[in-house]
């Protein structure tokens, strides 16, 4: 995975943790990027997420790389699996918060 946190960017391989403190702008606003290595001939990278967080004082901010191989199913309601279909394996960046 490479990712981008404001101007620190960061590759971690399959397993491995890295720590990042970017810097914010007056509002506590972080832009971020992630991407992932793609098995091509050439190889190459892709971008799955690329937006903005906002991170205040004193606040934490995990973020995790999931391969699912169901696509998160289980986080999609059934009218939405109806109406979009079941979704397709791959990689997921999830983030939560927290107060240390």
């Amino acid at each position: 995975m490479a990712a981008q946190f404001s101007d620190s960017r960061v590759v971690t391989a399959p397993g491995e943790t890295s720590l990042v403190q970017p810097a914010t702008d007056s509002r506590h606003r972080v832009l971020f990027k992630i991407a992932i290595q793609v098995q091509q001939e050439a190889g190459g990278w892709q971008l799955i997420q690329d937006s903005m967080t906002v991170i205040r004082a004193k606040e934490r901010m995990f973020g995790i790389l999931v391969y699912s191989p169901g696509g998160m199913k289980h986080m999609l309601t059934s009218a939405e699996l109806a109406e979009f279909g079941p979704p397709k394996p791959g990689c997921f960046w999830l983030t939560f918060s927290d107060t240390p």
